[in-house]
């Protein structure tokens, strides 16, 4: 920047045409290595943005170095949630630059700014799309390791609602490559506030530092501040490594914050990485969970309004009643099936209309299952045909499931034991009734309940290749595989003999696994063996 006397500061880059294609137009922002630029990409009439080098560190090879390597993990990650690199070059004066693409929005630091802090289900969709661009970023082998709201583009595509775009990898970290030489064992690189427990110490890090990162984004975003603050930077590491934060629901009005939210952030700010989520996938599926299934999630995008949904307004089993199966529109529509709503006598309304067509490897399993679910009150326990669906007739007073074309779709008699209520070990979608599925949801939850945690999550996964994404089954899947994570730590604990590390993770796994008479035994044995003072 030039200052003359009389005037304001001027930028001498404004103006100018970057290696004849890139006509800077004006600066958007500044960062502790470039600024960024919005330009005009002369060829196409398409903007876009500019991030240029700091002149000063032109002459520093490892910082042009990291600036290279910023512009190579982009190009390398290909995600809606992460900023894509159009171009990378040298202008005539030795200038380092990157064309990326411009995301007209604001920063999540300035929103918090101006709001203090979000509601919940808002916070929780705008952390689940920085984990969708996290795994991304993870699959390909990167950590970011600056995860901050300053880094985290709202894109609004209707008020209130965002689409989020990740920014900012100029400390991004290969896990794979330890000879790209910008780091060194001990250094510590990142923003205090969000920086992990590893990372403060200067340890290896993995994908889950970038989870604590975000979950101290999250707790900002639900109370108005991280969990540690201060003008002492070298404090607040200290404290990231050593200091339990205060749980979020104590800042707040009681029942202002959904528990199973701020268990969520709770657990990503673990100190240990182990004790945190696996990936950023589990950490989605978790967050899906405390607000209630997929079909609430992602607010940003506008919902499908021509097909009517149908929605189970009683429990069957321990089903969620807030599931709905995706719907989804087949390549080719030829047969429109009206289901009429049933009235009983006190006029409460069961069922609503729903549309589906001719399956097709484009026809959701979901909203076929959803199409031959009787209402409460019928005895018959549907059978899905392999083929086509055919019109079904509802008549006052009763329900008569009975087309005249299609032998394959019957009624039989509940089933009156548990023992008859058992679903086959390998269902498949062609016989599989809406309430099968459910009773076998609760088989897998009284499976993992028993211990068994290798059976449970076999039984989920044969569930979710029914109706993939169904939310019962990959709890069910989920718990199991945390459940069985736990456990492995627990008798490693017990086999170094540190009976007071198993017992508390033997304890985290009978709150679920409440009929495991196994672990509860290998649970008093742990607290036999302890002196009442560790107890």
């Amino acid at each position: 920047m030039s200052r003359a006397t009389d005037g304001p500061a001027v930028d001498p880059l404004v103006g100018l045409t970057l290696s004849g294609r890139y006509c800077i137009d004006r600066r958007i922002g500044a960062g502790g290595m470039g600024t960024v630029y919005l330009a005009n990409n002369v060829a196409l009439s398409q903007k876009v943005a500019v991030k240029v080098l700091h002149e000063r560190f032109v002459k520093d090879a490892h910082l042009t170095q990291r600036f290279e390597n910023e512009a190579r993990t982009y190009a390398k990650l290909n995600h809606p949630n992460l900023v894509s690199v159009m171009d990378f070059g040298t202008a005539l004066d030795g200038m380092l630059y990157m064309v990326m693409e411009y995301c007209p929005g604001t920063v999540l630091s300035g929103l918090l700014r101006e709001s203090k802090r979000l509601p919940a289900l808002l916070a929780a969709d705008i952390v689940m799309q920085i984990a969708q661009g996290l795994t991304a970023a993870h699959r390909g082998g990167f950590v970011h390791r600056d995860l901050k709201p300053d880094n985290v583009m709202l894109m609004q595509s209707r008020p209130g609602r965002y689409h989020v775009k990740l920014l900012d990898f100029g400390i991004a970290k290969n896990v794979d490559d330890e000879a790209a030489g910008l780091t060194q064992a001990g250094m510590v690189f990142g923003t205090p506030e969000y920086m992990s427990p590893e990372q403060a110490r200067g340890e290896r890090v993995d994908g889950r530092t970038d989870l604590y990162a975000l979950g101290t984004i999250l707790y900002e975003l639900l109370v108005g501040k991280p969990p540690f603050t201060g003008s002492n930077k070298v404090n607040i590491m200290h404290r990231q490594a050593t200091e339990t934060p205060l749980r979020p629901s104590t800042l707040l009005e009681p029942g202002e914050l959904p528990p199973a939210i701020e268990q969520v952030a709770l657990r990503c700010l673990e100190k240990r990485a182990d004790d945190r989520f696996p990936d950023a996938e589990s950490l989605i599926a978790a967050l899906e969970d405390a607000m209630g299934g997929p079909r609430l999630l992602a607010p940003s995008l506008p919902q499908p309004v021509s097909t009517p949904i149908k929605t189970p307004t009683a429990h069957h089993g321990q089903v969620s009643a807030r599931w709905t199966p995706p719907p989804e529109r087949a390549k080719g529509n030829k047969h429109l099936v009206g289901v009429a709503i049933v009235a009983s006598a006190f006029g409460a309304i069961v069922l609503a209309a729903i549309l589906f067509s001719r399956p097709n490897e484009a026809t959701s399993e979901g909203a076929r299952l959803a199409a031959a679910m009787p209402p409460p009150e019928s005895t018959s326990r549907l059978v899905l045909p392999p083929t086509e669906a055919q019109p079904m007739e509802a008549r006052s007073g009763a329900t008569d499931v009975r087309p005249p074309t299609t032998p394959e779709l019957k009624a039989a008699p509940r089933p009156a034991s548990a023992a008859s209520r058992a679903p086959a070990a390998s269902p498949s979608p062609a016989s599989l009734s809406v309430k099968a599925f459910v009773r076998a949801v609760a088989e897998g939850r009284e499976t993992l309940q028993a211990g068994d945690f290798d059976n449970a999550e076999r039984q989920a996964l044969d569930l979710l290749k029914i109706v993939p994404g169904e939310p019962g089954a990959r709890a069910l899947r989920d718990s199991a595989r945390r459940l069985r994570e736990i456990m492995t730590r627990a008798q490693a604990s017990k086999a170094r003999g540190d009976c007071a590390k198993a017992l508390v993770d033997l304890e985290t796994v009978l709150k679920e696994a409440t009929e495991s008479n196994r672990i509860r035994e290998l649970a008093e044995a742990c607290r036999a063996a302890l002196p009442p003072k560790n107890l």
